[in-house]
């Protein structure tokens, strides 16, 4: 298998129980290409599993740690993720 990784970086929002804030962000989404080769095409794939993981940037606001929060990007997509006190984020899903 393969895999191609997306980077994106922008100002987002960050909302969820006991914070609703301006985080700048940076993601790193890693999607695996799975191979679905045939006959008629050898060299055929398709996405498989999405690993999102990143960076956000927090001003004075401290997220309530253990607690599932959105991030909205800055073209409209959110994105449910846990973020740890030093601003690392991991998502929990994919985008929506």
């Amino acid at each position: 298998m393969n895999s191609k990784t997306e980077k994106l970086k922008g100002r987002g929002r960050l909302v969820g129980a006991g914070i609703d804030t301006d985080a700048p962000y940076e993601l790193s989404v890693t999607t695996e290409a799975i191979d679905t080769g045939h006959f008629g095409d050898p060299t055929a794939r398709i996405d498989g599993l999405k690993r999102i993981t990143g960076r956000v940037e927090l001003s004075n606001s401290t997220p309530p740690l253990g607690v599932k929060l959105t991030l909205t990007l800055d073209d409209g997509r959110k994105l449910p993720v846990f973020v740890q006190s030093d601003g690392g984020v991991t998502a929990t899903g994919g985008f929506f």
